[in-house]
Formats: C-alpha cells, structure tokens, sequence
C-alpha cells in the first residue's frame, strides 16, 4: 500500500476511534509542529467526519471536552477548517467553567466561539466573572469584548452569569462588581470610537471628574431628561388611546413615509418592552451588590430606571403596543409569532425566552416583533 493510501486510512480509522483515541489524536493535532498534518486533513476527504466528531465530543459535557474545544480555537483560524465547524446537528452541554484550568478558560471559550457566538458570550461572561487569581482576565475581558456583538449583549451576558452566581449561593464580590461595569464601559467605548462617536465631550468630561455620588446623580439626571422629552406640552389634548399615526392631509408617498417611521418607533418601542425584565433585575443585582459609597448611586440609578420605565409603558399604551405572553411561558408553536432556535411542528409546546411584541387587537392584531423561543 502506497504511504499517502495509508496516512489517509489512517486518519479515517482515527476519526471512527473510541473516545479516548479520538481524543488522542485531537491532542496531538494542537502540538506546534503539527500545521502540515493538520493542512492534509483539511485536504482530504475525511476532513468533514473529523470536524463533525471533533465538535460532538466538544459538546459532550466530558472533561476531555477542553482538549476538543481548544483545537477548534486553533482550526478556525484557518478559514479550510472554519467553514467545517458547522452547530446544526449538534447537541450542546458545555464544559462548567469553574471546572476548567484557568489557562484554559480563553482557548475553549475561543473554540465555543468558533462555532456558536449565542452560547459562547454568555459562557466566555461566567469565566471572565471566576474568581480565581490565576484566572486570565485580560485575554477572557479581551475575547468577550470581541464576542460581544452589542453593549446589550453584553451586559445581558454578564447579567446572566452574575444571576448564575447568585443562584448557586455565592457572594457577588464588589470586585466582579466592577469588572462588569469595566467590560461593558469598554465596549461602549469601542462602538463609539468605531462610529466615529466623540468620547471627550462636555458630559464625558463631567463625568470623569465627578465622584461616585455625584456620576450617579449625573446619571440620575439624565435618565429623567430623557423621560421628559416624551411630556405632552401644557395644555395640549392628550389623544386616544386607540389613535395611530396621526392624520396629516399629506400627499400619499408622504404618508406612507411618515407611517414607516410610525413603524420603526413602534420597533424600537417593542425592544424597550421586551428588555424591561432585563433591566429591572439588572438594576436590582445592582442595588444588592453595591456596597459603601457605591450603594447611593445605584440606588438613585434603579429609582430614575424605574421612572424611564414608567413612561415606555405609557408610550406603549398610546400606540396600543403590547407584550404577548411572558419569559417562561408555555404556548404552541405559531412561526408567525415565534422566532425559534430548533424545529418545531405548528402547535407543538415550545418555551418562550423573550417575548414577542403587537399593535392592536384580534382580528387585526399587528406582530411588531416575533418573540424568541426554545423548544419545550
């Protein structure tokens, strides 16, 4: 048998192996000098079978999990082995973080991300928050920061994982405190400079010179300027609640212009609904955790959330702008509603994550935003 005949059967018989050969030979395959093996496996025709055993066994839960999910980290660099690194079929249970060596938290969290940006954010989130002193939190806050496709996610990650903490018991510690609001300030930063945001204007300045009462009373502020600017002038006859969006006598390509801008405002007025719970227990998390000088401002922060709170849903009802159902509940399946991660026949119970949006009532009710959901 000639030796390439031979190398290939060889790397096919690898890719079929018991576990703890499979595993093996992905070890192996993470060594430095390992680029030319590497490069023909991509190229031949069991390239397929070995990334599609490879993320099985990354996904399994198992210790050697780790090994499985750092040569991913490493193969998605190469751009032949990243378009094979495909979820779909692929059931997920993930490594525990606090499980993981802490120098190994950033290369796995690199290989989950490498394959699938929804569980890695929240996962690279709870490792960046293990309190360990040898843990590597400036490659985890640097690959989060990356991950992160918006400061929301962001945050709704490191929510995630603080609410995780709690629910096992441990203390949030004011330290993680801050490296949370570290993280999500730097992404901010790093939007604003991408879009050509000035960092250094008047408020920035004032709020870097200010001490911690005082920037929470700045934020205090501003949260209620905001709320402010939905008033109605004194005097003005408030609308029904019914109403839509306003008759103007305009020719009809301006009103229909002004109606698609009615429907961009009912959007971004959904979104706000649907982050509302998101929002509440952040600032309730918040509030538990903030300690000595901090604890004012976070509580003068929850008080200003709340108020902005209060005017969305007077918003909502004068745009007849709805929540159907909640996080948590159980309804059927409709596709016209429901945005869902899986499969799913038509009435089948599925699990709402986040809920979905509507204007107006049956029958002619309006869906402004498909809820996200999970199956049952």
């Amino acid at each position: 048998m000639a030796r390439g005949s031979r190398s290939a059967s060889d790397e096919r018989s690898r890719c079929e192996a018991p576990v703890k050969e499979f595993v093996g030979f992905a070890k192996g395959l993470i060594a430095a000098r390992s680029e030319r093996r590497l490069q023909a496996l991509a190229e031949g025709p069991d390239a397929e079978p070995f990334a599609r055993r490879l993320i099985k066994e990354a996904l399994s839960g198992a210790a050697h999990a780790v090994t499985c999910l750092i040569l991913i980290g490493r193969l998605a660099q190469d751009p032949s082995w990243a378009a094979k690194l495909d979820l779909r079929d692929a059931a997920a249970r993930l490594p525990l973080a606090d499980k993981v060596h802490p120098k190994d938290l950033e290369p796995v969290g690199r290989g989950l991300l490498a394959i699938s940006r929804q569980q890695a954010v929240p996962w690279i989130a709870g490792a960046y928050l293990v309190e360990d002193k040898r843990t590597p939190t400036d490659a985890l806050e640097k690959l989060l920061l990356e991950a992160a496709l918006t400061t929301h996610a962001l945050a709704a990650a490191l929510d995630q994982a603080l609410g995780a903490m709690q629910s096992k018991g441990r203390r949030i510690s004011e330290s993680t405190v801050r490296r949370s609001i570290d993280a999500i300030e730097k992404h901010a930063r790093q939007l604003a400079a991408r879009n050509h945001r000035a960092e250094d204007g008047p408020l920035m300045q004032l709020a870097k010179a200010a001490t911690p009462t005082e920037a929470g009373r700045l934020l205090a502020a501003l949260l209620l300027a905001s709320a402010a600017t939905h008033e109605r002038a004194p005097g003005a006859a408030a609308r029904p609640a019914s109403a839509a969006a306003p008759k103007t006598g305009l020719p009809p390509a301006a009103t229909a212009m002004a109606e698609a801008a009615w429907s961009d405002a009912d959007e971004a007025l959904g979104r706000a609904l649907q982050d509302m719970d998101f929002l509440t227990r952040s600032f309730d998390r918040l509030e538990s955790a903030a300690q000595g000088e901090l604890a004012d401002p976070a509580r003068r922060a929850k008080n200003a959330s709340n108020l902005v709170l209060q005017w969305v849903q007077e918003a909502a009802r004068y745009r007849r702008v709805a929540i159907l159902n909640k996080a948590g509940d159980r309804v059927p399946f409709n596709p016209a509603v429901h945005e869902l991660d899986g499969k799913a026949g038509i009435g089948q119970l599925i699990r709402i994550v986040k809920p979905a949006v509507v204007r107006g009532s049956e029958p002619q009710q309006v869906v402004v935003l498909r809820a996200e959901a999970e199956l049952d």
